[in-house]
């Protein structure tokens, strides 16, 4: 990571411009319809809670049903899905409110972080417990990790650094694309032919639609922010090259996080190409979503891409009748998500 805390103040802010979105102002007055959209959307729509999901169901699973290798990737990602979601939650109470003052802003913060804090730890916490891993030494088994342990360095990093801007950015990229390749993973076992472990699945789905909603709203955060500035992100080149720079740490951390719980061969009918590509491509898309004019890795699209969105309408597209099983769908399903399973 080149030298966040070196980068000095933000020129573009000094000029003459109201940025209401990151000035303390006494009034009311909302001015960014989609942020409040967000908040709306993280709780009315897209709200649960970790009650409800009764991951009980799949422990014998887990110990019976699934491979070695199996098992094993599953054990291995739990531990850091717990301390990412703090981390997360840090960030929404602490980084995002201080740079992003608006009074949308401030109950976005607090949506967000509720659902991080409250619903996500809870959740993968309750994983643990009943899978019998809720301890201490493997909640930090990943720190003996060297590609978990430079994922949780960098990130520690970025809470630390005082250019709140740029930890802004850089956080948007994470909500956009860290943890998606496990997030992929976990899905793969109620696709291809399997139906493993479904509860633990639609718990993790519902959190992957919890990140991509916190993502968008970083990026349309920065977009009013760019539009009060009268200019867009292709012209604040210096922090442009910055994200650049943490989306290929960003990458290259997933890439061995990737080759170090997916076999060679694959697993679940997936390469370890696959999910690389899918990081690939979650990443770009945070760029477009900026507006910038390149991107990262230059993609349009990926093998995972299209089969990851459509599980965002039901649970199973492809697989409903296979072999004679039937699955459970979400219950915020559309006939019109629900069609292109079809296609």
């Amino acid at each position: 990571m080149i030298g966040l805390e070196n980068r000095g103040k933000d020129k573009m802010q000094k000029s003459d411009k109201v940025l209401f979105i990151t000035s303390d102002y006494d009034g009311y007055e909302l001015r960014y319809p989609k942020l409040l959209e967000h908040v709306n959307t993280q709780l009315d729509v897209n709200y649960w809670t970790a009650t409800e999901t009764k991951v009980e169901n799949d422990a014998l699973e887990l110990k019976y049903k699934l491979t070695e290798e199996q098992r094993e990737a599953v054990k291995k990602i739990l531990p850091m899905f717990l301390r990412y979601e703090l981390n997360v939650s840090d960030f929404w109470t602490d980084i995002y409110p201080k740079f992003f003052k608006a009074q949308e802003c401030k109950d976005l913060a607090a949506a967000i972080n509720m659902i991080e804090r409250c619903v996500h730890a809870r959740f993968y916490d309750k994983i643990n417990k009943v899978y019998g891993l809720d301890t201490d030494e493997f909640y930090l088994s990943f720190l003996e990790d060297k590609d978990f342990k430079e994922r949780s360095k960098w990130i520690g990093k970025l809470l630390k650094s005082k250019d709140l801007k740029q930890v802004c950015l850089a956080f948007g990229l994470i909500e956009a694309a860290a943890l998606f390749s496990n997030f992929a993973l976990l899905r793969s076992f109620q696709a291809n032919g399997y139906n493993l472990i479904p509860t633990t699945v639609k718990g993790t789905k519902s959190s992957a639609l919890d990140e991509r909603l916190h993502s968008l709203a970083l990026s349309d955060s920065f977009l009013y922010y760019y539009g009060e500035l009268g200019i867009t992100i292709n012209e604040d080149t210096q922090y442009l090259t910055a994200l650049f720079e943490q989306a290929e740490i960003m990458f290259k951390n997933e890439e061995h996080i990737i080759d170090s719980i997916i076999p060679v061969t694959g697993l679940n009918k997936v390469s370890r190409q696959d999910f690389k590509d899918f990081v690939k491509r979650r990443i770009d898309e945070y760029f477009e979503r900026l507006g910038c004019s390149k991107t990262p890795f230059g993609t349009k699209d990926s093998k995972l891409d299209a089969w990851f969105e459509i599980q965002n309408e039901a649970y199973s597209e492809t697989d409903f009748f296979y072999g004679g099983v039937t699955k459970e769908y979400e219950v915020s399903w559309n006939a019109e998500g629900f069609g292109k399973c079809w296609n």
